[in-house]
């Protein structure tokens, strides 16, 4: 390892020892939030910086197809490691990934004609255990559809787990699809066969917390993609947000609409079945509280019209101790 590769390494460890000591960023959700960012940074850093970068690596990331079709006919290897540090130790990048992650449709063809797998995985630092990552997780995550549906139709899984820190966090490709509202991408990976139910961003595997991709869309106001997940088969009634296996905490997808003021997004998720009397919030059933009651909470008289008139209930169960009744 050079002295360069071995900085990178001393200064990675040094960030993300240095995110847990932050008290404040012990709060699940931002420390995810913090370490997913800094995955993708290092993500761009490798690409766009590869220890040990080769020919078909500056051909695959540029998009320069017919470059790679005659590196291809030269022997080079299609799924060998194209962009490394540390002998690929620390980092390590393929050329389907280069390629599926600038949206080079093209290239990306001619790499799986070639017999690249669209399943290793492209991207990879600390061998996998710090962070793992495939193209098609890469592609659906910028929106690049036609790029996602090049490696759906060449065999791409679209329910592999992308791995940040082991296990202990991972996601989904429809999940960043999702939560960026990229609703094309999200159409042909339900397509392929995406679960619309599966909990694909999780902390601890899904122990501790995991959000589905209708909870995420839901969530920011992504009132299309919405649409086309729930068209897909998505559940507008299971708890987008749990925590704790749902025991300790809960959220609908619904109860996230009317938190974020999405009145659009609450609207198709009640044409939907969505039940706008489930209680849209729980805490180890100590508290509840329902949409209404976040809709009233706020003053939110367009959203407080809409769920009335899908049959919410005006009045306050008297077992829970919910946010208006304090």
């Amino acid at each position: 390892m050079t002295d360069e590769e071995a900085t990178v390494l001393v200064v990675l460890v040094a960030i993300l020892y240095s995110l847990y000591q932050c008290s404040y960023l012990r709060c699940m959700w931002r420390v995810f939030k913090w370490l997913l960012g800094l995955a993708v940074l290092c993500s761009a850093v490798a690409i766009r910086n590869g220890g040990s970068a080769t020919p078909m690596f500056d051909a695959a990331s540029k998009g320069h197809t017919e470059t790679v079709a005659a590196l291809l006919k030269a022997g080079a290897e299609p799924s060998a490691s194209c962009a490394t540090h540390g002998l690929g130790l620390l980092v390590s990048v393929s050329p389907l990934y280069a390629a599926a992650t600038f949206g080079h449709t093209e290239t990306v063809l001619a790499l799986l004609e070639a017999g690249a797998d669209p399943n290793a995985p492209g991207l990879t630092l600390g061998l996998g255990l710090l962070y793992s990552q495939t193209p098609l997780d890469s592609a659906a995550t910028r929106g690049y559809t036609e790029t996602v549906a090049a490696l759906l139709g060449a065999g791409a899984n679209p329910n592999a787990p992308t791995l940040s820190l082991g296990l202990l966090l991972w996601h989904k490709p429809l999940d960043p699809a999702a939560g960026f509202g990229h609703t094309e991408t999200v159409a042909a990976l339900l397509k392929g066969g995406a679960d619309p139910n599966a909990r694909g961003v999780t902390l601890g595997l899904g122990l501790i917390f995991s959000v589905t991709p209708l909870g995420f869309a839901a969530g920011r106001g992504h009132t299309e993609t919405v649409a086309a997940l729930l068209k897909g088969g998505a559940d507008p009634n299971a708890p987008g947000t749990t925590f704790g296996l749902g025991l300790l905490g809960s959220q609908t997808p619904l109860e996230a609409a009317v938190d974020s003021w999405h009145t659009e997004t609450v609207a198709a998720l009640l044409k939907a079945g969505a039940d706008p009397n489930a209680p849209g919030v729980t805490f180890c059933m100590l508290f509840s509280k329902t949409p209404l009651d976040s809709a009233t909470d706020r003053g939110h008289i367009e959203m407080v019209t809409t769920l009335l008139n899908a049959g919410a209930n005006p009045v306050n169960d008297p077992r829970a101790m919910n946010g208006s009744a304090w």
